[in-house]
């Protein structure tokens, strides 16, 4: 969901600080550890959003989600829906958008959060720097970044707010949470040693001992195999398995083979399928990813996260409250409603939205997974 949203562009979060502790203000629709976020910041976005849905269907009206009842945005959808979607259906793509751009509200205030409470900063003069240095990149006058700002319905103040979020989180990801993530994940930046073998598999002894022999005496492993083997994935093809790692073949072939050494014809070797003949070809060493190397990889992990699937999502959805009707899965009151199923999808007014904010930060673009969202896994090796 944060992926869409983002495409967009930075929300310029409106926030008053509120004196009722959780509770969330007349003009506001969520309060995030005392601050609130304003339905005017939540209709301002909810605009933009839209605006970046008309420009991917050209021809297409502006459609701006209306919570809590969505009685505008769903009349809109039906003009153009095919006459077999559902109310219900439309009302969902409605939630759908809104949702999102209520989530990146919420996530961003979380980032704040979170950095105020590790002392990550950034200074206004840096954000200005990087949203100038994008900007006279981007745009060639001031009339073309004007016309920019018009078409996308944004503001200065919410390209900048996008910058400094997305510094925020980049800063977030700091030396000691890169290397907590490296040795969390240390799998994924192992590769373990890698065996190219060839094999012949005979039902007897002394099928395996006649192959073993007519190799010995410089027969090809091509005929040889295809002559005694009946293991038909490799009998045709020499016999040969390629990347073979520890622990994927029979117990005790899988013991020879790691045992045995470059080039050497070992067998016959029982199993429970009969027995094998082997020959190790080429030798692949375990290799390991050093934190210095992966670190930038890393960066970039967490700089996603932190949004996508914040590592501190528990504890600031626990003082993350939300007026009723403008509810998602990041206030700490929402209840999941019932779910029913239903034989035709709803149009998306979300899925196909091209990138409209050409001034941006360099936080990487995260993926999306169901109602909440998971960072790119983009850093494993395998």
């Amino acid at each position: 969901m944060i992926r869409f949203v983002l495409a967009l562009g930075a929300i310029f979060v409106a926030v008053v600080v509120s004196a009722c502790g959780s509770a969330v203000p007349g003009d506001s629709v969520a309060v995030v550890s005392g601050n609130a976020i304003t339905q005017k910041a939540l209709a301002h976005w909810g605009y933009v959003a839209a605006v970046g849905q008309s420009q991917a269907s050209p021809g297409s009206p502006v459609i701006v989600p209306d919570p809590p009842n969505y009685t505008k945005c769903i009349a809109s959808l039906k003009k153009i829906a095919p006459a077999s979607i559902a109310v219900t259906q439309l009302k969902t793509a409605c939630v759908s958008q809104f949702t999102q751009t209520l989530e990146y509200l919420v996530r961003s205030a979380w980032v704040q959060g979170q950095a105020a409470q590790q002392g990550v900063k950034v200074t206004p003069a840096a954000v200005m720097a990087k949203f100038t240095a994008a900007k006279n990149q981007q745009f060639k006058t001031p009339a073309q970044f004007q016309a920019f700002l018009t078409a996308t319905g944004q503001t200065v103040q919410d390209i900048l707010y996008r910058f400094r979020i997305s510094m925020l989180a980049t800063n977030l990801a700091t030396p000691a949470a890169v290397q907590a993530y490296y040795k969390a994940h240390q799998a994924s930046y192992s590769s373990p040693e890698r065996r190219n073998v060839r094999i012949i598999l005979t039902k007897s002894q002394g099928q395996a001992q006649a192959a073993l022999t007519a190799l010995k005496h410089h027969q090809t492993w091509k005929a040889t195999a295809k002559k005694y083997s009946v293991d038909t994935a490799t009998k045709n093809t020499g016999g040969l398995l390629t990347g073979v790692v520890n622990g994927q073949e029979p117990t005790a072939l899988n013991a020879a083979i790691f045992a045995g050494p470059h080039l050497k014809l070992l067998g016959p070797i029982k199993s429970p399928f009969g027995y094998y003949v082997a020959e190790v070809t080429s030798i692949t060493p375990a290799t390991t990813e050093s934190l210095q190397k992966a670190t930038p990889t890393i960066k970039q992990t967490l700089t996603q996260a932190a949004l996508s699937a914040p590592p501190w999502e528990k504890k600031w959805k626990a003082k993350t409250v939300c007026r009723d009707g403008f509810l998602i899965v990041d206030c700490k009151n929402y209840v999941a409603p019932k779910t029913t199923p239903t034989t035709t999808p709803a149009p998306s007014t979300t899925t196909t939205v091209p990138q409209t904010t050409t001034v941006t930060p360099t936080t990487p673009t995260p993926t999306t997974s169901g109602s909440t969202t998971t960072g790119s896994s983009t850093t494993k090796k395998k």
